[in-house]
């Protein structure tokens, strides 16, 4: 089936024009262009609705605290006297009216069309502790974007008909422009696709990373050329800094994952990571990329947080940049060469899986296959994951990490004498497939 088909149930033919006369470009397998972690970006971008004394007026917003306050623009909620909040659900259905909000600041009294919430009530009105909320967020670091920069607009244009929509782009001016007659402060615009409705959504650029609140769209007389206007964060930062001084600055990463003698990374900016339960040991986190940097947390094993920047090989370590669930802020290796010391967060945080003997390997030993059929090495723990190679009877490997429940499998990642490096699983409710190799 071809991706126009595909999305064709999804989107309407009107909006499928209108995104291929602007020139967006239909890709069936890359989803959204390079973003790996395109629903977890989404389920930060709320869809606001203002009622007004002209009637209810449809908006975008980003979620930038676990707490609930939200970015967006200052027309999508001016002269407001309530303001609903529906959260992302996933890419088929319309978000689910979850809150209301309240105006923290409401931007009336300058040009930058920027405006702030607070999520302070359930759908029905009821209280509630912010503390307790745990949304999903985009972090806001400062970050200045280039002229030619790829970037992913995520917001809820009414053409999109009430689902989320992620339109690809590139920066494609910048301009110095005065804000209350006074200073030069940083714009730009993209050739990103913009429609009704998405004002005070989300761009982010190919490192998941928030970069500035898309807010009008310009066209040419006659129906030429369009280019949408973004806010930066930057800018909002040197006005506002209230809502960014408590964050860390845009740190130094590579755009190569690859650090010598360690594994390939198995993780990624935007996801949700835990530290392994094998070989037990805690994470540090410092505040910074570097073994002499003082620690600001300690990460037990299973505990989750979420990875924000990186990586930085430093110290013959993979740094990432983590966020705790206590929201503290720092870097955390990944491992070294001889074990995995974080993972993504798939599947259970137990060795125990339900319908399955206890195990008898573990993280840092040898195993083997025990006799009979070869053991499939998988891509991830997943039984549609690609599979790799083939491990026969009676060859050994090292455990590097796990172990992960997952289609009704233990598995667990492992190096072979090649190098190789993937997922296999233990066995069934019947049989051990694999065991120690001493």
């Amino acid at each position: 089936m071809s991706a126009l088909s595909k999305l064709l149930p999804q989107y309407g033919l009107a909006w499928l024009l209108f995104l291929i006369f602007t020139g967006f470009e239909l890709h069936a397998q890359s989803g959204a262009g390079n973003l790996s972690n395109a629903d977890r970006i989404a389920s930060a971008v709320v869809r606001i609705f203002a009622q007004t004394p002209s009637g209810q007026r449809q908006g975008s917003g980003t979620l930038v605290t676990p707490t609930g306050l939200i970015f967006t623009n200052f027309h999508v909620i001016d002269g407001a006297s309530q303001i609903t909040i529906s959260v992302f659900e996933d890419f088929e259905r319309p978000p689910l009216l979850r809150y209301h909000a309240s105006v923290i600041r409401n931007g009336e009294d300058e040009a930058l069309d920027f405006a702030v919430l607070q999520i302070d009530s359930d759908r029905n009105g009821t209280s509630i502790d912010t503390d307790d909320l745990n949304l999903t967020y985009v972090p806001v670091y400062d970050i200045t974007p280039n002229i030619l920069d790829r970037i992913y607009l995520f917001s809820y244009p009414l053409i999109a008909g009430g689902t989320i929509a992620i339109t690809p782009g590139v920066i494609t001016t910048q301009q110095l422009r005065p804000v209350n007659g006074t200073g030069n402060y940083m714009f730009f615009q993209t050739d990103a696709v913009f429609g009704e409705g998405a004002s005070g959504g989300l761009a982010v650029n190919e490192n998941s990373q928030f970069v500035g609140i898309p807010s009008e769209m310009r066209v040419e007389s006659g129906g030429g050329t369009q280019l949408t206007t973004i806010i930066p964060i930057e800018t909002i930062c040197q006005l506002h800094p209230a809502y960014c001084q408590d964050l860390p600055p845009s740190p130094p990463v590579t755009s190569n994952t690859d650090c010598a003698g360690l594994f390939a990374a198995n993780v990624s900016v935007g996801m949700r990571a835990r530290v392994t339960l094998q070989p037990g040991t805690r994470n540090n986190v410092r505040q910074s990329a570097d073994t002499s940097a003082s620690s600001v947390a300690t990460l037990q094993p299973g505990e989750e947080f979420d990875i924000v920047s990186g990586p930085v090989c430093v110290d013959g370590y993979r740094w990432w940049q983590v966020r705790t669930a206590s929201n503290q802020v720092g870097w955390t290796a990944d491992g070294d060469a001889r074990y995995r010391w974080i993972e993504p967060t798939t599947g259970s945080t137990t060795n125990t899986c339900p319908g399955l003997s206890t195990p008898i390997v573990q993280v840092g030993i040898r195993a083997r296959v025990t006799p009979g059929q070869p053991n499939n090495v998988r891509s991830s723990p997943d039984t549609s994951a690609r599979q790799i190679t083939q491990i026969q009877p009676g060859a050994e490997f090292a455990i590097i990490g796990g172990a992960v429940c997952s289609d009704g499998y233990r598995w667990w990642e492992i190096r072979l004498s090649s190098g190789t490096t993937g997922w296999t699983a233990d066995g069934n409710s019947n049989n051990r497939w694999i065991e120690p190799a001493n």
